[in-house]
C-alpha cells in the first residue's frame, strides 16, 4: 500500500464510523424511553443520547440472550418491545435447542431491514431471475429461512420450499427442478451431502452452483467449512448469511471458503454462567425502530 493512500483510507474509515454513530443515535431515539427493557438496562449509563463515539459502548452493559428469554418467560411475548402490538406484523422464535425458545416480533420496517441484508447476500452470489433457490428448511418459526425465501422471491428467482420432505426427496427435487442455489444450515448441508453419497447420487452433478448457509455459526468454523467444501457441490461458491445470535450478516469469501463471521472477544464482564453477549451489528445499513441491532436471532435448526 502506498503511503499516500493512508490519508484517504483514514478519511473513508472516519466517514463510515460517523455514519454508524449517526444511525445508532437514531436507533436510540426510537428505543428510549419507550422500550422498558432497555430503559431499565441503560439507566446506569449517564447520558445514552449523548454518546460521542462508538468507543463509548465499551462502558455500556452487554445484553445476554438469557435476559431476553427471561423477560419473555411470563407472557410468552418479547419483553423488549419498543412499540405497541399493532405495529408488529411478523412472529418468529428461536429453536429452543439450548433452552426456552426466544420469541421475536418484527415490524414492516424490520422486515425491510432483513430484505436489505439479503439483497447484499444475493448480490454477492449473483443470484438473479432464472435461479432456482431450494430452501432446505422445515419452515417452522425461524427467521433465517423465511427471510431468505422472501428475498429470493423479491429477486425474481424461483423460491422452492421443501418443508416436510425427506432429505432424499429434497435431493430429487433439486435434480428435477434444476436447483442452482441451496439455502440450508451448515450441519444440514453436510447431512444432505452424506445422504447423497449413501444413495449413490453425485452431488457435484446436481448443478448447485451456490450454497448459502445460515442459522448456525458452524459455517464459519474451519473444520465444518473444510468438510462442506469437499462434500457439498464441489466447485460451487459458498456464502454465509448469519442469523444466529453469534453472527452478523452478511459475510462471504469466494470461491472455496466461507467468510468468518465477526465476533466480539470474550467479555471479562460478569455474566450468567454459559451466557454469550449479543453483538451490536452494523453489517447492514438499516436499523429498525424495534431495536433490531439490540436484539438477536438464533435460528438454529437441523432439518430432518
Amino acid at each position: 500500500m502506498l503511503r499516500d493512500d493512508l490519508p484517504h483510507r483514514s478519511s473513508a474509515r472516519d466517514a463510515v464510523e460517523a455514519r454508524k454513530l449517526d444511525r445508532f443515535r437514531g436507533m436510540l431515539r426510537e428505543v428510549l424511553p419507550r422500550n422498558g427493557f432497555y430503559a431499565a438496562k441503560l439507566a446506569r449509563v449517564a447520558d445514552p443520547h449523548g454518546i460521542r463515539s462508538l468507543a463509548d459502548l465499551a462502558d455500556w452493559p452487554f445484553t445476554f440472550k438469557e435476559e431476553l428469554v427471561e423477560a419473555a418467560a411470563v407472557t410468552g411475548r418479547p419483553g423488549n418491545l419498543t412499540f405497541g402490538p399493532e405495529r408488529y406484523s411478523r412472529y418468529h422464535q428461536t429453536s429452543g435447542t439450548h433452552g426456552r425458545p426466544l420469541p421475536v416480533y418484527d415490524t414492516a420496517d424490520d422486515w425491510a431491514w432483513w430484505m436489505t441484508c439479503w439483497r447484499t447476500i444475493l448480490d454477492r452470489g449473483a443470484v438473479a431471475a432464472g435461479d432456482r433457490v431450494v430452501v432446505a428448511s422445515s419452515f417452522g418459526p425461524y427467521v433465517g429461512f423465511w427471510s431468505g425465501f422472501d428475498a429470493a422471491i423479491a429477486r425474481g428467482a424461483m423460491a422452492i420450499p421443501t418443508g416436510g420432505m425427506t432429505s432424499l426427496a429434497r435431493l430429487e427435487l433439486i435434480r428435477t427442478l434444476g436447483g442452482s442455489v441451496l439455502l440450508a444450515t451448515p450441519s444440514y448441508a453436510l447431512h444432505l451431502a452424506e445422504v447423497a453419497a449413501e444413495a449413490k447420487i453425485d452431488a457435484a452433478a446436481l448443478g448447485v452452483r451456490l450454497v448459502i448457509v445460515a442459522g448456525e455459526p458452524g459455517g464459519s468454523v474451519a473444520a465444518t467449512r473444510s468438510r462442506r467444501a469437499s462434500k457439498v457441490s464441489p466447485g460451487s461458491a459458498r456464502m454465509e448469511a448469519g442469523t444466529a445470535a453469534t453472527s452478523s450478516m452478511p459475510s462471504i469469501q469466494r470461491p472455496t471458503a466461507i467468510g468468518r463471521l465477526g465476533r466480539r472477544a470474550a467479555s471479562k464482564k460478569e455474566k450468567p454462567s454459559g451466557a454469550k453477549p449479543l453483538r451490536l451489528s452494523s453489517s447492514c445499513a438499516g436499523v429498525s425502530g424495534s431495536a433490531k441491532a439490540m436484539s438477536a436471532y438464533s435460528a438454529t435448526e437441523r432439518s430432518p
